[in-house]
């Protein structure tokens, strides 16, 4: 008696042309994915974080406890706790190396302000730190005036800034902000 189907058949490798095959066959192999990966979580009682990016670019996530917990656990520990086993993962290294650099450099960082904010307030503190009522009228019209250049002054930065991060063909109400924050200035 002949064989009704063709059976299993070896799939050859290669990217699907057919855009409903792609989305139908990552659906169905995503989801074996996981569950194999979740299988594993439970027989051996790994920690396991599994990101995959959908054809039309979504992302999907399975972390065992949780994706955040896994990549956090990665990441903090250093190039010589991950041992050999990860010796041959280029990938996980210097993303952990550059988190600890960045991580030590954040701390260098808060400890320069703190000296700073406190320079600063050694420095000169604020006329109307005990509050403006003891101010007289002169000294609360060069107050004001002193705000004033110092509000144009952090406008005209803020405008300096955000058109440095524009495209050439930055938007005219963007442009025109500048303009009048320079002319401010000039005044």
């Amino acid at each position: 008696m002949p064989k009704k189907t063709r059976g299993r058949q070896k799939v050859e490798l290669k990217r699907i042309e057919n855009e409903d095959a792609l989305y139908v066959t990552f659906s169905k192999r995503k989801l074996s994915l996981f569950k194999k990966a979740a299988e594993l979580a439970t027989l051996c009682g790994a920690e396991i974080a599994l990101v995959v990016f959908s054809p039309a670019g979504r992302p999907y996530s399975l972390g065992l406890p949780t994706v955040d917990e896994v990549f956090h656990r990665v990441l903090s520990s250093g190039p010589a706790q991950m041992g050999s086993q990860m010796a041959g993962h280029g990938v996980v290294s210097p993303s952990a190396k550059q988190c600890s650099e960045t991580t030590k450099r954040l701390e260098q960082e808060k400890g320069r302000k703190a000296i700073l904010v406190e320079r600063l307030r050694m420095a000169a503190p604020p006329k109307w730190e005990d509050g403006l009522h003891g101010l007289g009228w002169d000294e609360l019209r060069v107050l004001a005036k002193d705000v004033g250049e110092l509000k144009s002054k952090v406008d005209f930065r803020v405008h300096e800034i955000l058109l440095q991060g524009a495209p050439p063909s930055a938007s005219p109400i963007a442009t025109a902000k500048a303009d009048a924050c320079l002319a401010r200035r000039r005044i």
